[in-house]
């Protein structure tokens, strides 16, 4: 699932993997390729692999941005839940710092006291708007 911190307007990613007949005793476990370490697929510095593996299943990988992942502890965590068999894995990507949140308007708002406009967390553009005859 893509999300963004509403806040800093940090893209995110939270992977969900259910392992019903993993083995006895294993918890999965994940790592980060870029592509310059495989052999599978031509080199393309713009994707890393993020790997899961857990017996008794063969590796799955997802391709996703290469760029700077925050690993702050609030940032890029990891939980088994053993009793439901699923695996979570959620990653920040590093905030760009020229970049202003999707919601700064509402944000200033909310801090001056005043009604944002719109749904929060959307920007709407000009021409967008779904008009009926």
């Amino acid at each position: 699932m893509k999300q963004r911190d509403p806040e800093t307007g940090a893209r995110s990613l939270l992977f969900q993997i259910h392992y019903p007949s993993i083995a006895d005793g294993v918890q999965p476990r994940h790592r980060l390729m870029s592509t310059f370490e495989q052999n599978v697929e031509k080199r393309d510095d713009k994707v890393q692999s993020l790997l899961f593996a857990a017996e008794p299943y063969e590796t799955v990988a997802f391709k996703i941005p290469n760029q700077p992942i925050d690993r702050s502890p609030e940032r890029f965590f990891t939980h088994w839940d053993e009793a439901a068999n699923l695996f979570y894995l959620q990653l920040y990507f590093a905030a760009d710092k020229t970049k202003q949140p999707v919601n700064a308007a509402q944000a200033a708002a909310a801090a001056a006291g005043e009604e944002g406009e719109g749904e929060e967390g959307y920007e709407i553009a000009e021409g967008d708007e779904n008009e009926t005859s």
